[in-house]
């Protein structure tokens, strides 16, 4: 019985990096991804002919108006490490988020301003590990800084002298970059695949032990 179930769980493994990599390409983040791709850059000039309630897509700079939260970073997100059972995996949990209202200077010098504080984060080019906290549960902290190139995608409800988005989303980088952030399902299925094979390896390795020991066994005399 405990052989069978060995052979199930060594032929079932291979799959599970197809398995994930599939849910990754339906998740939220790769459904908002696909929205960027139908998006385009909005200037300045554009969002004043734009009516309000529009979904729109807007690159630029975080402003030096936007206030700091914590040490440099404007939004962030606080994450604990976690090891996990097979103490190989590098776990990374979410413990805050900070999404306040924030400030993008565009290209060509217009401010927009962000007004709401439940914004989704994506594709964040800062991080800084805490010092000194290298024990169990080191904390690390990624987020946008002033000067950052970001991509937000929202909804116009103003497109006065300061227009102003709902955002949905904020992404550090252009949207060629966050576009290519959740399009990357190789870059996650090579360490799965690696993972799964060096399971297999170790459930035919159990198995060929187990199988030496019932003949041992077998063989002493009763």
């Amino acid at each position: 019985m405990r052989k069978l179930l060995l052979i199930g769980i060594a032929l079932l493994l291979p799959f599970v990096p197809l398995a994930l990599l599939l849910l990754n390409n339906t998740s939220p983040a790769r459904d908002a991804a696909g929205r960027a791709e139908q998006l385009q850059p909005v200037s300045a000039a554009e969002l004043k002919q734009l009516p309000n309630g529009q979904v729109i897509l807007i690159e630029g700079r975080i402003s030096a108006s936007t206030p700091a939260l914590f040490r440099s970073f404007v939004a962030y997100v606080r994450e604990n490490h976690q090891t996990d059972n097979d103490l190989m995996s590098d776990i990374w949990l979410g413990a805050e988020k900070k999404t306040p209202p924030l400030v993008i200077d565009l290209a060509d010098g217009q401010q927009v301003h962000i007004i709401n504080q439940n914004y989704a984060l994506y594709n964040l080019p800062g991080v800084w590990l805490q010092p000194g906290n290298s024990g169990q549960n080191p904390a690390r902290y990624r987020g946008l800084e002033v000067g950052d190139q970001a991509t937000v995608i929202g909804v116009l409800i103003n497109h006065g002298v300061h227009p102003e988005i709902v955002a949905g989303i904020v992404a550090g980088g252009t949207r060629a970059d966050y576009i290519a952030s959740e399009n990357r399902p190789w870059a996650i299925l090579v360490p799965l695949l690696l993972t799964s094979s060096l399971g297999l390896a170790l459930l035919v390795g159990l198995a060929v032990a187990l199988q030496r020991r019932d003949r041992r066994h077998s063989s002493l005399p009763i």
